[in-house]
């Protein structure tokens, strides 16, 4: 879904209720795109982590 920018915009469209649920179904260009991302899914490097791990949250969080 973060590689392609039609599918986000796609998916948060009917997340938040400005499509209606089945709208990804039905919509032939974003479900080629999904199935294209998802046949790369192999090929691509491992995405970023979005955070800090536990151990370096933990750290940060200590106040001694």
């Amino acid at each position: 879904m973060r590689t392609d920018p039609v599918v986000l915009r796609a998916f948060l469209r009917m997340f938040n209720l400005l499509e209606a649920p089945d709208s990804l179904m039905k919509n032939g260009e974003v479900v080629s795109r999904v199935l294209a991302v998802f046949n790369q899914r192999e090929s691509r490097p491992p995405e970023e982590p979005v955070g800090p791990d536990r151990d370096s949250l933990f750290t940060a969080l200590d106040p001694a």
